[in-house]
């Protein structure tokens, strides 16, 4: 059984009435910008933004206006093309194939060529030139380091000894993260293809998903921080990059499956224009109050089992994964439980750490099960809740 929620995942905080009142004006204005969203027909998507400045320096470094100026503008270019990491995806790919590709040394020389024949400089201006050139000064610099905001795209820069600081203070968490004296892919890589063997040997997966699932050239996941400016002390929010763990292709595949299963919950909300459609019908006067939640570390917070009991329900009481038929539930929870046991560690610069407890930080995976687990969470509260809901 599921139980109770667990403790500590949110944190309530007594306000001040004139704070309140605030806080609901913003949420109406918020709510009445819906209206005019919902009326466009014909979208232009721009990047997202950003209200305020798109730098912000917290270091202590003087910069000149040449290099505010180029900052300014975003993302810091990529100058240089990693041959090798095109090469070793190139040949995984063909290897994953197993014979589908019919003429891999052509897709080779074809890919070679087109390498060769890349000239970046000569499509960069005498101004674009100079830019790369003081973007890659700056970058040279180990004394400041250069991220983009947690929300939004604004440029931050952090002298490095404090964004080391807040890193330390992050991973020095001893209830969440343990360091390890080694990398552990290879074991784990190691260790999920006989699992996998495992299934594909007693035809709980087909040949087609165990190739799709067999991990190689596998790395560990990269950890990092980005910079919360629109908090007091601006910390860092943990970022985990587990594109290369061993477990990526599983947690790909279920992913697939689950999306399915968001629109089942009662909470599900698509963009602003959905929530518009839900509410426009609905009374909403003085004494409707309009809030919302936020999870406290709401991935390292959940407790795995409850999520993947969660899971296990919703696949139970649900067929809108019909498609997927071909695998049955027992096998798609072994997967999970799989994907989240070979995902739970990470690399920041030279030192391992495994993460000891809540769900997987970075996977494909984390946010549907964190999903289903709060939607058991949001139910089990409401149902006990006194007031009457105008909609949920």
């Amino acid at each position: 059984m599921l139980g109770e929620p667990c403790p500590g995942i949110f944190q309530v905080r007594l306000v001040p009435v004139d704070e309140w009142r605030g806080s609901k004006t913003r949420l109406s204005e918020k709510f009445s910008k819906l209206e005019f969203q919902h009326f466009q027909q014909t979208r232009i998507f721009l990047p997202r933004f950003c209200p305020g400045s798109p730098l912000e320096n917290l270091s202590s470094k003087v910069f000149t206006p040449k290099e505010l100026s180029i900052l300014s503008k975003g993302s810091l270019a990529q100058t240089y093309v990693n041959i090798s990491e095109i090469i070793t995806s190139v040949e995984s790919g063909i290897f994953s194939s197993h014979g589908e590709v019919e003429n891999p040394d052509l897709l080779r020389g074809e890919i070679v060529k087109s390498i060769l024949d890349y000239k970046p400089s000569l499509s960069l201006t005498s101004q674009s030139k100079e830019e790369i050139k003081i973007l890659q000064k700056l970058k040279k610099d180990k004394n400041t380091v250069i991220t983009r905001a947690d929300k939004g795209n604004t440029v931050v820069i952090m002298d490095s000894a404090d964004y080391q600081n807040k890193i330390n203070s992050l991973l020095l968490d001893k209830n969440t993260y343990k360091e390890i004296k080694t990398d552990p892919t290879d074991k784990y890589t190691k260790q999920l293809r006989k699992e996998l063997e495992i299934l594909k040997d007693s035809r709980l997966i087909t040949p087609q998903m165990y190739r799709k699932f067999y991990p190689e050239g596998c790395s560990a996941p990269k950890f990092y921080g980005l910079p919360k400016i629109h908090k007091k002390d601006t910390p860092l929010r943990p970022i985990v990059a587990c594109y290369s763990s061993p477990a990526t292709g599983v947690g790909k595949f279920l992913a697939t499956i689950f999306k399915y299963l968001l629109t089942t919950q009662k909470s599900y909300i698509k963009n602003s224009i959905d929530l518009f459609e839900k509410l426009k019908n609905h009374s909403i006067t003085e004494k409707t109050i309009l809030s919302s939640f936020d999870a406290i570390s709401m991935y390292t917070a959940c407790d795995v089992h409850k999520c993947e009991q969660a899971l296990q329900r919703k696949l139970e009481e649900n067929s809108t994964w019909a498609d997927y038929k071909t695998l049955e539930i027992d096998t798609i929870m072994t997967l999970v439980r799989l994907c989240n046991k070979f995902s739970l560690y990470f690399r920041f610069r030279e030192n391992f750490f495994l993460q000891v407890k809540g769900l997987p930080v970075g996977t494909v995976l984390s946010p549907f099960l964190a999903n289903f687990y709060m939607d058991f969470i949001e139910q089990s509260s409401l149902n006990s809740f006194p007031l009457k809901r105008v909609w949920f």
